[in-house]
């Protein structure tokens, strides 16, 4: 099973989401007040979910895959500077 699909299966709507932000976090400089009212939860859920080890592992997961799809840009980016 790929790992979208594990997502959609394991968390509703609103857990992807945030699994989604949380993963983009420190690349777009949000901060958790955001996500949770983006995702619309309030702060505690948002802190509560992310205590699920199998929610920290998809957030995790989903930031080396965001990493993955940002390296040839951010190898551009540091081949143009040097």
């Amino acid at each position: 099973m790929n790992f979208n699909r594990l997502v959609r299966v394991k968390f509703n709507k609103k857990q992807q989401e945030a699994i989604r932000l949380l993963a983009l976090k420190e690349l777009e400089g949000l901060t958790l007040e955001e996500i949770a009212l983006r995702v619309g939860v309030d702060r505690k859920t948002l802190y509560n979910w992310q205590k699920e080890e199998d929610f920290k592992r998809a957030v995790n997961n989903q930031a080396l895959l965001n990493l993955a799809d940002y390296s040839p840009i951010v190898l551009k980016n540091a081949y143009d500077f040097l």
